[in-house]
């Protein structure tokens, strides 16, 4: 019973912080006039009917290879630590209040097909609300970025359940 209230208790605070966490972060990206792109958020948590029951969804940005070290300096400054390194490919940061944010200088996904799809779907990407150079990509383009990720993480052995709820919840809508 205590692991579920602390649980409930993180994903409580988590719904608290994300949203102004994704600001901070994109709005210092824009004001540094780093061109990134939004591949996904942690707005997904809107599609659960009990937002607690959805994961903690992290940030996911893609940056070109020049920028990256510079937004990474940024997100350091603002409190980041690397917690996993996706080699070649970019890494996983965390901030002591849960909040996690993934940097992509180049997509992990190894074969053609995959990267030739992911390279049209960043051509379509469009500049955010109020922004000049965080672009986002269309919602059905959110879903081809999530499907072919779990087809990924399926392929390594890696795929988790709350991977196949996102998908399935946001086929739904």
């Amino acid at each position: 019973m205590e692991r579920f209230f602390g649980r409930y208790q993180e994903v409580l605070f988590y719904s608290d912080i994300s949203e102004d966490a994704e600001r901070e972060i994109l709005t210092l990206l824009d004001m540094m006039g780093i061109p990134c792109t939004i591949l996904t958020t942690s707005r997904i948590r809107l599609l659960y009917q009990i937002q607690e029951m959805s994961a903690n969804n992290p940030l996911r940005l893609k940056l070109d290879e020049e920028n990256y070290s510079l937004a990474k300096g940024y997100l350091v400054d603002l409190g980041y630590e690397t917690e996993c390194v996706y080699k070649g490919y970019g890494e996983h940061m965390r901030r002591s209040s849960g909040f996690c944010v993934e940097l992509y200088h180049q997509f992990p996904f190894r074969t053609r097909p995959y990267g030739k799809g992911m390279q049209r779907i960043m051509e379509t990407a469009f500049i955010r609300n109020s922004s000049q150079h965080v672009r986002t990509i269309s919602i059905e383009n959110r879903y081809v970025f999530m499907a072919a990720q779990a087809a990924y993480h399926y392929a390594e052995d890696e795929l988790l359940i709350r991977e196949v709820l996102d998908l399935y919840l946001y086929h739904k809508t």
